[in-house]
């Protein structure tokens, strides 16, 4: 008899499914009854069989190790002797690729902003155990150490340091062997702004520098109790440490700073140390030569705005005045003192709060030299003068007596009681001369005073006519008053001379001068001089020129006219003519004549009284008036029928 061994069939091609947990399960169609035996590929052992009592069949690994491996298959029958009949190989490969699971993540944050990372993981049985990675997002070392999955699936981490304050995107990823997990998804870890440093508050007199420590590369935000301001301080240099001095002064009293950092763009809570400021002791300034006047002004620093600055007897703790400080430096006016030597001390209060005592400062009362204000030294005066001055006022039945020197020679005066204020005139002859001035008060005599070295020279030349503003023609007269035998020069603002006379016995002087070009705004000044001595240019004198006067042909000198005679003359070419009575501009004979050529006439437009008379014409020009013109004196007839006959 012979025998046949038949295999079972051919299995299909594998399926296969991976779940999220790394499970694997393999599928296919097998004969029932048969074993299924399944092969990793290159490796003739089969690494798992089983009866195939179903088809299709499925079978679960769920210890499955990740990689990537092709598995094959097929299935036997045992023959009579119990040998297995294997049926040819599935037509194709399976590919199973078992990816490492990602991780579980969470964090905790200690006080101290160190980040601890802490989740589970997975192990393989008789495999290494795996490691999680705790990663920045963007792959940068998070300076945490790698972790071991534990027994439990557990694991966990923390940073060897205290990260620096901001926020931190993190994942981390499981290492099984040379193969690692797709990240897991991003956590963010807060890492919040640690305290901010307050080492120590320096008083300054009315400032305080703040000393402190910060995060390295931190900004500070300062607040001071009696301000709400903001003052921002960056550690811009990086080591950790700051100061900071606002540039406001502080009210004596206690105050309170607080300070918060920010880094990463995290803000720190506050932090506050309180601080007190004293009241500053005024300093009182010396006066200058250890001297000062009846009157004294004391001035100082170190004062405090709004508070109150006393001044006090050293000796009998007398009180001698006091002011308001605005600020820094301070000025108190003491009463009025007598001729001794003093010491003084000063205190600054405000309510309840009070400096301690200045030290003491000396300094002699004396009787000090009258002051000449006017003139300055150096500055030339008229031969004519007045010397001010001011001198120690007087006080009850005392009253203050100044000798002013001239040249060495005293010339006393009395100053005004209430101020001390005193002038006098003087007349001196032309060349330099020194002025000073010494005062007497009750049994006191004051030191000479500064020279006052002045030169004089002669007076001003005064303008007479024209006057200001007043139409003149070309040639001009200037008259006016001087000092007998010196010379009067008559020029332009800008120096250009238009000549000069000789002042007269009587001391009038008048110089014919001529206008240059053709202009009608004019200024004139005048200087008087003898010899080398000039008296400085006068203040301008403004005139208008004018146009050149019409002439007058009619009427003719005596002529006899009736009440509304006729008027005729020359004048520029397109121009109008007025006729006035020469008494009185506004009583107008004839108005706005027009010239026919260069001629021009009219009849009176108003009757005249009988009498004599004289007319005055002015040409208008461009809407300007010329110089007046007189007509010769005329006779206007008392009857208008019978004219007297003209004189042959």
């Amino acid at each position: 008899m012979r025998t046949f061994k038949i295999p079972p069939p051919t299995p299909t091609k594998l399926t296969v499914q991976v779940d999220a947990q790394s499970n694997v399960t393999l599928g296919g169609v097998g004969y029932i009854g048969a074993t299924f035996h399944l092969y990793v590929q290159s490796n003739m052992t089969a690494f798992h069989s089983f009866p195939v009592t179903t088809s299709p069949w499925t079978v679960l690994f769920p210890d499955w190790l990740p990689g990537d491996s092709l598995i094959g298959g097929r299935q036997s029958l045992l023959d009579t002797t119990g040998q297995p009949i294997y049926s040819d190989w599935a037509p194709e490969n399976t590919r199973v690729v078992v990816p490492v699971p990602p991780p579980t993540l969470t964090f905790s944050v200690s006080p101290d902003g160190i980040p601890r990372f802490s989740g589970t993981g997975r192990n393989w049985s008789d495999q290494p155990r795996s490691l999680v990675e705790v990663r920045l997002v963007g792959g940068s070392s998070a300076n945490v150490p790698i972790a071991e999955v534990g027994t439990d699936t557990r694991w966990s981490a923390t940073a060897t340091a205290r990260w620096a304050p901001g926020t931190y995107a993190i994942t981390a990823i499981q290492c099984f062997k040379a193969l690692q997990s797709e990240p897991v998804y991003p956590v963010s870890v807060v890492i919040p702004a640690p305290l901010a440093v307050i080492e120590k508050v320096i008083p300054k007199g009315l400032f305080a520098e703040v000393v402190g420590q910060c995060w390295r590369g931190a900004e500070l935000t300062i607040t001071f109790s009696d301000n709400p301001a903001l003052h921002t301080v960056v550690d811009t240099d990086e080591n950790g440490q700051w100061e900071f001095q606002r540039s406001t002064a502080f009210r004596p009293g206690r105050h309170t700073v607080s300070v918060k950092q920010t880094f990463g763009g995290e803000t720190s809570n506050p932090v506050s140390m309180p601080f007190e400021i004293a009241v500053s002791v005024p300093v009182i300034n010396p006066p200058p030569g250890g001297q000062t006047d009846h009157l004294p002004v004391l001035h100082g620093t170190g004062g405090i705005d709004g508070f109150t600055i006393m001044v006090f007897d050293y000796v009998t703790r007398e009180p001698l005045g006091e002011a308001i400080a605005t600020g820094d430096v301070w000025s108190v006016p003491l009463k009025e003192l007598d001729y001794l030597t003093y010491a003084v001390f000063a205190i600054q209060v405000q309510g309840d709060l009070r400096s301690p005592p200045s030290n003491p400062v000396d300094f002699t009362v004396v009787l000090f030299a009258p002051r000449i204000t006017f003139p300055e030294t150096g500055k030339s005066v008229p031969q004519t003068f007045t010397v001010e001055g001011s001198a120690r006022a007087g006080n009850g039945f005392d009253r203050t007596e100044v000798n002013v020197y001239v040249d060495g020679v005293p010339h006393p005066v009395y100053p005004h009681f209430d101020d001390g204020y005193f002038n006098k005139v003087f007349t001196l002859p032309l060349g330099s001369c020194v002025l000073n001035a010494k005062q007497y008060f009750k049994d006191q005599e004051s030191p000479l005073g500064q020279d006052v070295v002045v030169t004089v020279v002669p007076d001003m030349a005064l303008i007479e006519t024209p006057g200001t503003d007043e139409g003149v023609g070309q040639i001009v007269v200037v008259c006016g008053f001087g000092y007998p035998g010196y010379i009067v020069v008559v020029a332009l603002p800008d120096g250009t001379e238009l000549g000069q006379t000789e002042v007269q016995e009587d001391g009038t002087w008048c110089c014919q001068v001529e206008l240059p070009g053709t202009g009608t705004e004019f200024s004139i000044v005048t200087e008087q001089r003898q010899g080398e001595f000039r008296s400085g240019w006068s203040d301008p004198r403004s005139v208008q020129r004018l146009e050149a006067a019409p002439t007058f042909n009619e009427p003719s000198e005596g002529e006899w006219k009736s009440a509304t005679p006729e008027f005729a003359g020359g004048a520029r070419a397109g121009s109008k003519v007025d006729v006035v009575a020469w008494y009185d501009p506004d009583k107008k004979h004839v108005n706005a004549l027009v010239t026919d050529g260069e001629h021009w006439a009219g009849v009176s437009e108003r009757n005249l009284p009988g009498g004599p008379h004289w007319a005055r014409a002015v040409q208008v020009v461009g809407g300007k008036r010329s110089m007046p013109a007189d007509s010769k004196r005329f006779e206007i007839s008392d009857e208008p029928s019978s004219l007297h006959p003209n004189p042959e």
